[in-house]
């Protein structure tokens, strides 16, 4: 190690790499490779299908330039938000496509709702929506250097096992936990409520949805504070995160 520093090479000094196991890997993922890749799945997509789009990785965030907010690929390359609405505007329109990006900076793919990855309230005229795990700015807590799975807290840990019906851990979950309507399956949004309400957390989560309400709010909505309690699910999450963590279960939901 102190020969590594003279060399400036302590933080690789030690690190060693094994072959994954996932099974169906089908290319690299340099922006380049993978890029092209997508251009031909998106291609073979029909209408009526249905797809979801995952990136499990790290993401870059490029100042007050949203739109540049990337995922970090193989070989330091990069996709911007920007370009990846580019690829996805190549799919059919009346395919639904729906994504999950829990990586640091993630909000900052909100921007696919919109024509261009612009800052405007025009919507595509794709079926598309999705999930992040923090706002624009914000690192994910999922970027950690932990190994042990029972340190595990972000946003991802807590969607996936809504969906999966096991926390990492393993541990079967109640049904009613996440199936919110009792109609025994659980929805992306389903698990997207499910981790607002139950995820001890850093991450800051947003659906497209509720990144667009904000946008179109005006601004003193979130301030009103008279009359009765909203009924709406948010209300209801809030008092459900008041109960569990012995807080006054009344209040606004801001």
């Amino acid at each position: 190690q102190p020969l590594a520093r003279v060399v400036d090479a302590q933080t690789q000094n030690g690190e060693s790499f094994h072959s994954h196991t996932v099974p169906g890997v089908e290319g690299g993922t340099r922006a380049d490779e993978l890029t092209g890749k997508l251009k031909k799945d998106f291609a073979l997509l029909t209408p009526g299908d249905r797809a979801l789009l995952i990136f499990y990785g790290h993401g870059t965030h490029e100042g007050d330039d949203v739109g540049r907010n990337a995922l970090r690929l193989w070989g330091n390359t990069l996709l911007p938000a920007r370009e990846l609405e580019s690829l996805l505007s190549g799919i059919d329109p009346d395919v639904t496509l729906r994504f999950v990006l829990p990586q640091c900076f993630s909000g900052g793919f909100a921007r696919l709702m919109h024509p261009r990855g612009d800052d405007t309230r025009a919507l595509v005229r794709h079926h598309r929506c999705g999930f992040m795990s923090v706002p624009q700015d914000q690192e994910s807590e999922g970027c950690s250097p932990s190994i042990n799975v029972g340190d595990f807290r972000d946003y991802s840990t807590y969607f996936f096992a809504a969906l999966d019906g096991r926390s990492r851990l393993g541990v079967k979950l109640p049904p009613s936990q996440a199936d919110r309507d009792a109609d025994g399956v659980v929805t992306l949004r389903e698990a997207h409520l499910y981790s607002l309400a139950t995820a001890v957390s850093t991450d800051s989560p947003r659906s497209t949805s509720e990144v667009f309400l904000e946008d179109w709010q005006p601004w003193y909505l979130r301030w009103i504070s008279y009359g009765s309690e909203p009924d709406n699910v948010y209300q209801q999450l809030a008092s459900q995160v008041a109960v569990s963590n012995s807080l006054p279960a009344s209040g606004r939901a801001l």
